[in-house]
């Protein structure tokens, strides 16, 4: 049985620090500084860029995107889990 390695970070606050290798990445909120659009724009194109099989990106207080004013404008491939519980199983499924 293979493992899923899982990485999870929060408060990277703009910064775009290098990250271990998993399978998937949790980023558990606060990407933004000040919140505004270009900060949200860097993070989401180094998290685009991460080598992972699946990417969960939360929004912290500062990011517009909680309110899905800004979530059209980040990268296309980027998708919105099922409103399920979210076992390794099935985001392992989800990915493949």
């Amino acid at each position: 049985m293979r493992k899923t390695r899982i990485v999870c970070i929060s408060d990277t606050h703009g910064q775009t620090p290098k990250l271990p290798k998993g399978d998937v990445l949790i980023h558990a909120g606060d990407l933004t500084n000040q919140g505004s659009f270009s900060e949200l724009k860097k993070t989401a194109e180094w998290l685009e860029k991460a080598d992972f099989e699946a990417k969960i990106v939360v929004a912290g207080m500062l990011e517009g995107i909680r309110d899905g004013t800004l979530f059209p404008l980040t990268p296309t491939s980027w998708s919105r889990i099922p409103r399920q519980r979210a076992t390794a199983t099935r985001l392992r499924k989800m990915t493949e």
